[in-house]
């Protein structure tokens, strides 16, 4: 009797969890059992649905002993508790990551692992260590424009330092000091460089990087979301913080599975789904926009660190720099000119660089000579035509890139929004408007207290339901991971 307690506890586990919520595994391969009844957390119908398959199960019918459904095993289901469960929200979406996890190590090798955690982790370092300063283009106009006697009242270490402290500080710029002057000595040609780079960062991002499509308007409702209201909490508490191997998994499921520019899936409720979670907007042209610009400042950064270590590129820079600040002999002014110049440099082949990248194509994390594309010369008509970079078969890919920005995010963030855009797209299928991930269970112990009746000894007492009586404990437990 012990082995058929085992039996009908596994079979009745079983039953529940083979009543996973079919748009969430269809859509984005995780499996749960929707525990709302409807939208409301009820653990008791678990109770229910077990308890009637043990009394189908094992039945005893009135009428004839042996009739279609008269069991000889008299095996009562008394009593249900359930100590532990675990659902997706848990310990931060700690137990949905784990479920992902254990997923995908089935489909991404070790190897291939380090060689992105190896990608990702040298585009985090170039925007972490970056030198490039946006501002230094609006430097360079401001310098090349104030008034000669601007420069000559200081010499050129003097100059050089109150240009580096303009930078530093959020209070004085260069542009402040050029701002008092109610003359400028030197106009600038909208063809100059610098120029050009100044204007076009006025522009949208999306207008500069992106050819004349329709861009997606979902929006998502945050005012309820799993990341923004009370959750259920189940009994889980997460372990060891995770290593990096699970982190690249995690982050590789993602861009599988998560909608995007590149790869929209229409079915989901919002297309730009991984935007959002780098974002956090409730609308996709919003997301969209924010992450264009975190890989445009990456790309910045890159390009400029490449230029900084070109001896060809820093003579070409240096040599412009001299013609537009010939006005002056003060070396620290034609530096910041030329710095100003590697900037704008910089950001011109970063929008190129973009343009490829929201073609589908590659552009290498650090560029060389060969899979250089701009000239410094022809930045005006780079950025206001349709120009793009050299793609490359190395590099990154603009899912790539988000997944570097996702790499090095708050752990409990993206889960919780990866969840948000789940749940949302769910409530999308007919029948589950009420859906939540935090009714969802993933894993479910159970304590079951049986009793059972002798048969054989017993015979007679059988028939008139009044047997011997033993009783007998089972533990059973079921995860999806």
């Amino acid at each position: 009797m012990a082995k058929i307690a085992e039996m009908d506890s596994e079979s009745g586990i079983e039953s529940i969890f083979a009543q996973y919520c079919v748009p969430l595994w269809d859509e984005y391969r995780i499996l749960a059992y929707d525990a709302g009844n409807p939208g409301e957390f009820n653990l008791d119908q678990i109770e229910d649905y077990i308890k009637a398959q043990n009394k189908s199960n094992f039945e005893i019918t009135e009428g004839s002993l042996l009739s279609d459904s008269t069991s000889m095993l008299r095996l009562n289901l008394d009593e249900i508790s359930i100590p532990d469960y675990t659902l997706l929200t848990d310990a931060d979406g700690a137990a949905f990551q784990k479920q992902i996890v254990s997923y995908m190590k089935n489909n991404i090798a070790y190897e291939a692992a380090k060689k992105l955690y190896s990608d990702y982790s040298a585009m985090y370092n170039i925007e972490k260590e970056s030198e490039y300063e946006e501002e230094s283009v609006d430097d360079a106009i401001d310098i090349i424009k104030d008034d000669t006697s601007a420069s000559a009242d200081k010499s050129g270490t003097e100059y050089a330092k109150s240009v580096s402290l303009a930078r530093c500080s959020p209070s004085k710029s260069i542009s402040d000091e050029s701002s008092d002057k109610k003359e400028k000595s030197i106009e600038l040609d909208e063809d100059n460089p610098l120029v050009s780079v100044s204007e076009t960062k006025t522009k949208g991002i999306l207008s500069l990087v992106l050819e004349d499509e329709k861009i997606s308007s979902n929006t998502l409702d945050c005012t309820n979301c799993v990341s923004e209201r009370t959750r259920n909490c189940g009994t889980y508490t997460a372990g060891e913080d995770g290593n990096w191997y699970d982190d690249i998994l995690l982050n590789q499921y993602f861009l599988a599975y998560m909608s995007s520019y590149t790869d929209v899936k229409d079915s989901h409720s919002m297309k730009y789904e991984l935007e959002y979670m780098i974002c956090g907007k409730d609308d996709d042209s919003e997301n969209l926009k924010g992450t264009i610009t975190r890989i445009l400042l990456i790309r910045c950064a890159a390009n400029f660190a490449y230029l900084m270590t070109s001896p060809a590129k820093q003579s070409e820079a240096l040599a412009a720099a001299a013609t537009m600040a010939g006005f002056t002999v003060n070396p620290a002014i034609v530096e910041a000119v030329k710095y100003g110049l590697l900037a704008g440099w910089a950001y011109c082949e970063s929008v190129l660089d973009l343009r490829t990248l929201m073609d589908g194509e590659k552009i290498p994390i650090i560029k060389s000579d060969e899979t250089w594309t701009s000239g410094l010369a022809g930045i005006s008509s780079l950025l206001s035509g349709r120009a793009k970079a050299k793609s490359s078969d190395i590099g990154l890919d603009y899912k790539g890139y988000i997944g570097g920005l996702l790499m090095f995010q708050a752990k409990s963030q993206e889960l919780y929004r990866a969840m948000d855009l789940q749940e949302a797209t769910v409530r999308g299928n007919s029948g589950y408007s009420e859906y939540r991930m935090d009714n969802s269970i993933c894993s479910l112990d159970l304590d079951m207290k049986y009793s059972y009746n002798t048969i054989f000894l017993s015979f007679v007492s059988m028939i008139y339901s009044k047997p011997g009586r033993f009783e007998l404990n089972e533990q059973t437990g079921y995860a999806y991971y």
